[in-house]
């Protein structure tokens, strides 16, 4: 989810935006498969990643940390 963005209208390539992640959840009902199962399942998912990520370079950086599905990522680009 996006919490803050800025871009510059003069340089389309000046672009700072900071973003906040929170555990995928998904639920639902699935149809059957060709190998005899028939019968439609319910089904319910979740995804608690942790994640570390730390990119460098000299138009660009990123960092992204995550635990157990709750985290922010943090973008600069200011260049091609």
């Amino acid at each position: 989810m996006r919490l803050y963005s800025r871009k510059n209208k003069e340089d389309l390539l000046d672009i700072f935006n900071i973003d906040i992640h929170i555990p995928r959840l998904k639920w639902g009902t699935r149809p059957g498969n060709e190998w005899g199962n028939d019968c439609a399942h319910k089904y319910f998912e979740c995804m608690f990643n942790t994640e570390l990520l730390c990119h460098y370079d000299e138009t660009f950086w990123h960092f992204k940390l995550t635990l157990f599905g709750f985290g922010v990522s943090i973008t600069r680009q200011n260049g091609y």
